[in-house]
């Protein structure tokens, strides 16, 4: 699952009952592990061997503002072990930022790709041009043949150049 660097979830783990039970969390993409303000779980009263461990007892001040991808390792008292992976990072206003920047940048590709559609275009010396509905060059090509050459004839490529 991935939680904004706000949110909070809990970790599970299922171990011997009636141990103490302790966790570990590696960042991933470093191998480092996670400052943590508390590091032992607690066993749930309704279901023995069933250990809970907030996220809010990871010290989020020690975070940067990134996508962590990060892996649990719940440990009891004789060595048995549980693991667990989850994602935590970015903050909601950052995803949001990010959604917009990527609608901004959907609808300049749009309008280009509508003004391609509206105007024209033409083939000459060589290259590709195209017009938008008001006769502005907003694109031009160099056609290539099969080794690079600019051509009129037998184009198999075309290379932006303006």
């Amino acid at each position: 699952m991935r939680y904004f660097k706000k949110e909070d979830t809990v970790l599970i783990g299922y171990l011997l009952p009636n141990s103490i039970v302790n966790i570990n969390i590696i960042d991933l993409d470093t191998d480092e592990p996670i400052p943590l303000l508390k590091t032992t779980c607690v066993e749930s009263v309704n279901v023995p061997g069933l250990y809970r461990y907030s996220t809010k007892n990871i010290d989020r001040t020690q975070l940067e503002d990134r996508v962590y991808n990060l892996f649990y390792i719940m440990e009891d008292e004789a060595g048995n072990k549980t693991y667990g992976k989850f994602t935590l990072g970015m903050e909601e206003e950052n995803v949001l930022d990010n959604i917009k920047d990527t609608l901004i940048a959907t609808k300049d590709t749009v309008d280009v790709i509508k003004n391609i559609e509206a105007g024209t275009w033409i083939m000459e010396d060589g290259e590709l041009k195209f017009y938008d509905e008001d006769e502005r060059l907003i694109a031009r090509f160099e056609l290539q043949d099969i080794y690079g050459n600019k051509t009129m004839r037998n184009y198999v490529r075309r290379i932006r150049v303006e």
